[in-house]
């Protein structure tokens, strides 16, 4: 794993460990249909994937937030709809991201 992966590795586990293990227990318990989960599992699973997104791409998360809150008084579908390339954007490094961390883990 490149040194920079490696680290934003370790800065998820720092930032992000106690709710992301919560999530990481609520999707054993509950599977990965998140409709299905409580709404204390929505919850810590929604807090635990914006903190891994917050880490893995910053800019691209830091760019998104500001579109979304450039745009709280329209709906939630329409505010995405407006901000939709930037969630693009945002989804393309995080893919790029987890495959990093998936070859790691495949060696």
């Amino acid at each position: 794993m490149d040194p920079t992966t490696s680290a934003q590795v370790d800065e998820i586990g720092r930032r992000c460990g106690s709710v992301g293990q919560i999530a990481a227990q609520c999707q054993q318990r509950y599977g990965q249909n998140f409709e299905a989960m409580p709404q204390q599992c929505q919850e810590v699973s929604i807090q635990s994937a914006l903190c891994m997104m917050s880490v893995a791409c910053p800019q691209q998360f830091e760019a998104m937030s500001e579109c979304m809150k450039a745009n709280e008084g329209l709906s939630p579908d329409a505010a995405t709809r407006k901000c939709e390339s930037f969630a693009n954007t945002l989804d393309a490094c995080m893919q790029a991201f987890q495959s990093k961390v998936a070859q790691f883990s495949m060696m």
